[in-house]
């Protein structure tokens, strides 16, 4: 059984200790919740920032706030100054909640046919087990992972 876990041992960023189980695409696309309406987002590991795609960010009607401009690198090596950035405090990872969130708001491609990236800036705050051939995910609390290992008939070899 191929599965990967990953422990992320940060100041955790949610705001409760539920654990999450989340349908999970063999392509990393999860369920997210903002301002209280479904996303759909990659979970990607090699994004840095968490993205909320221009679109997706009118759909739902969450203002975009204007900041100091940062660099962010695509994954193409393209190199571009944002400055416009959208914030929430009503996110949900399933039963997570997040108190703050702060998302990159860019324009994504049509093509590009999700809502936005969950980078490493919120992935970090939870331990995860990602299985991907059993189109699940489980984000919990790092002291909840040994015992949802287990749950999972999974172990770290």
């Amino acid at each position: 059984m191929l599965c990967c876990v990953v422990m992320a041992l940060f100041t955790a960023c949610a705001v409760e200790r539920p654990i999450a189980e989340l349908p999970l695409s063999r392509d990393f696309v999860i369920p997210v919740s903002l301002a209280g309406q479904q996303v759909r987002m990659v979970l990607d590991t090699g994004c840095s920032r968490s993205v909320l795609a221009s679109a997706a960010r009118q759909r739902l009607t969450l203002p975009v706030r204007s900041g100091a401009a940062i660099r962010a690198t695509d994954a193409t090596g393209a190199v571009r100054r944002v400055s416009t950035f959208v914030r929430t405090r009503d996110m949900r990872l399933g039963a997570i909640p997040y108190e703050d969130a702060e998302f990159l708001a860019l324009p994504l491609g049509e093509w590009f046919e999700v809502d936005g990236l969950l980078g490493l800036d919120v992935a970090r705050c939870v331990s995860w087990i990602f299985d991907p051939f059993k189109g699940r995910a489980v984000a919990m609390w790092p002291d909840q992972l040994q015992a949802q290992l287990l749950r999972h008939g999974l172990y770290i070899d």
